[in-house]
């Protein structure tokens, strides 16, 4: 597996010819259509989620009006709008985990040329946001550290409950002999 991620990143030339970044800003549960204009043939979609390498979603071919998603994008949440000027991702069903940078491009044997991105943010009163599950995570995690010091200190004092026992059944074997 590793062998063949390195192929492709080996074989796989990025150009960078970004001509514009755009932000759209979602609400949780709602469709939204991510645009592409130009050409269909050879388009192909990108998403990247903060701090991770950029995800191959769905393309389309060169000499073909079919389009193929991933394995991980198969699951009717994305589908495509196409036609001759169209290549439009649409997202249904939007949740937290969907937030992050979509690339199109065009693809064309093993090169790879971005030609727009749009970043996928929460409006600003949507109540889930990444720091609520952080807050949430760090609350579960105080209990499990709350849990784990009382154990330790029940443990502490059964061992040495048992480890004074020890010793005093040792003191009267020894005054007895």
């Amino acid at each position: 597996m590793i062998t063949l991620i390195t192929a492709l990143f080996l074989f796989t030339t990025v150009k960078t010819g970004i001509s514009g970044l755009q932000v759209q800003t979602v609400r949780r549960g709602n469709i939204e259509v991510i645009k592409s204009k130009g050409n269909k043939n050879g388009l192909v979609w990108y998403w990247q989620s903060t701090g991770k390498v950029p995800q191959y979603i769905v393309r389309t071919f060169e000499h073909d009006n079919k389009h193929r998603f991933a394995r991980e994008f198969e699951n009717g949440r994305f589908t495509m709008t196409v036609d001759e000027e169209r290549f439009d991702l649409n997202i249904y069903g939007v949740s937290w985990t969907d937030i992050g940078m979509y690339f199109c491009g065009k693809g064309k044997s093993n090169v790879v040329e971005f030609g727009s991105g749009t970043l996928l943010v929460f409006e600003g009163n949507d109540k889930h946001t990444f720091s609520d599950d952080c807050t949430q995570q760090m609350h579960v995690l105080f209990c499990f550290s709350i849990t784990r010091a009382v154990i330790l200190i029940i443990l502490v004092g059964v061992l040495t409950v048992l480890h004074r026992d020890t010793i005093c059944r040792k003191l009267d074997l020894q005054r007895n002999i």
